[in-house]
């Protein structure tokens, strides 16, 4: 597409569809809500002596990742067309749907976890910026949707074991009960973080940053304030997948040479 015919292009969506989408997004927004207020009323009502609130938002945690990861994985392995160039750039707008999920959910998850559940600084802010990033392709034309089947579906599936792997942080006495379904759950998802936020990962964030950059060289104004806050938000969500990366291989590197001194001792 030539840049005489991208100067045409008007550089949000058509106002029908974002007033749509938004109507979308503050549905799927009020379904996580009282999915986690019906659970966090029954946990409450059989378990009072339980912390309510926190179990609920891992179910939701559980149960909103399985529902990304399985739909996103599925998508793209066996319906997401190849695109290139300012079609992929452009992609449609059907695609937006993992984009306005992930809206609603981190929204939900930053009310919550700032009022209820204590969430620790560094996922508020994963939270503020998968919502910079996810605007972009829920209400832009040069939204990037094409690479948010992978960034906000499949990535989603390392999400399902970090879930199961909190309710244990949750309860030492479920780590008493159950340590070995506890280590098996911290190596499925150490496996599988690398694999899908780092192996498969940055293959994907390079093309991502490539075709922000065709969208920079063709915005103006405060096209290009949204189109620099995605490059920020993309650089921010690497450096947190990096970080984490290096701290589970730590970790492994950690309980190698423990497993390496016992054998030693035995």
């Amino acid at each position: 597409m030539s840049d005489s015919l991208l100067e045409d292009v008007d550089f949000f969506l058509p106002p029908d569809y974002i007033r749509g989408a938004i109507k979308d997004i503050i549905f799927y927004t009020l379904i996580i809500s009282l999915y986690h207020g019906f659970f966090w009323k029954i946990f409450s009502a059989n378990f009072p002596d339980k912390d309510s609130a926190t179990i609920s938002y891992r179910l939701v945690n559980l149960s909103v990742n399985l529902g990304l990861s399985v739909v996103g994985t599925y998508y793209w392995c066996f319906l997401l067309e190849t695109l290139n160039g300012w079609e992929r750039i452009m992609a449609p707008t059907s695609l937006a749907f993992f984009a306005n999920w992930q809206l609603a959910y981190q929204i939900w998850s930053i009310i919550v976890g700032l009022i209820f559940v204590n969430e620790s600084p560094i996922m508020i802010f994963h939270h503020i910026f998968v919502i910079t990033t996810a605007f972009t392709s829920s209400f832009l034309t040069m939204g990037m949707r094409y690479e948010s089947v992978y960034f906000f579906g499949v990535v989603e599936s390392s999400s399902i074991f970090l879930a199961i792997m909190n309710f244990f942080k949750d309860s030492p006495d479920l780590q008493n009960q159950y340590p070995r379904m506890y280590s098996i759950v911290r190596q499925l998802f150490s496996v599988i973080f690398l694999l899908v936020r780092v192996v498969f990962f940055l293959p994907n964030i390079y093309d991502y940053f490539g075709d922000l950059a065709s969208a920079a060289s063709v915005s103006k104004g405060i096209a290009s304030i949204f189109v620099f806050m995605g490059i920020i938000s993309g650089v921010a969500l690497t450096c947190m997948q990096v970080y984490w990366a290096w701290l589970i291989v730590k970790a492994f590197l950690k309980m190698y040479s423990k497993k390496e001194k016992g054998g030693k001792y035995n």
